[in-house]
């Protein structure tokens, strides 16, 4: 008995290990990724970041974070990227890599607020909670609930995917803003 406990001691281990070298590339490749997209004085809100698992999609991870201060302003937009693990280069590295699927602007000051730590799924769509202004709303502080939905899109191939945005397809319900 004294022998399984340091074996399954080995394995949680190991396994975490390989977790936080994926987290940790995933990471990495969003940072690359910001820095295409933010200008001179642009930047991102750091502490914001959110990284996901996508259900139903091993490998396949959502970002989630924040660009503010766009030419020089005080406005802020949010993002969402899909990463998806991809074969080191390298047979001999252990280092993780990350290809890009998609990213796109779901929502940000003056448009929308979305909810990075909650979200549901629904087959290859990742379906995001949002608040969005109503008429009566100061900008910063919209009311209406709302929900926007991505969907990873398949297009030939074992690893070719695309992050797309859907358009909703029934209205919203008033009381659960679904």
């Amino acid at each position: 008995m004294k022998r399984a406990l340091p074996a399954s001691l080995v394995l949680l281990l190991a396994a975490s290990n390989a977790s936080a070298h994926d987290e940790r590339a995933i990471d990495d490749a969003t940072t690359t990724l910001v820095s295409q997209l933010v200008d001179a004085s642009a930047s991102e809100f750091r502490e914001a970041r959110k990284i996901h698992p996508m259900p139903g999609h091993p490998g396949v991870q959502l970002v989630f974070f924040t660009l503010e201060g766009f030419n020089g302003g005080n406005n802020y937009t949010f993002y969402v990227a899909a990463f998806q693990r991809a074969p080191s280069l390298d047979k001999t590295s252990r280092n993780e890599r990350h290809r890009l699927i998609g990213f796109h602007e779901i929502g940000g000051g003056g448009w929308r607020h979305v909810n990075f730590d909650h979200f549901e799924t629904s087959g290859d769509c990742a379906i995001l909670n949002t608040l969005e202004y109503a008429a009566q709303d100061a900008m910063s502080h919209p009311t209406m609930p709302g929900f926007a939905t991505y969907c990873l899109k398949h297009f030939g191939g074992s690893s070719n995917w695309s992050l797309e945005p859907e358009p909703p397809t029934r209205p919203r319900d008033q009381k659960s803003g679904r």
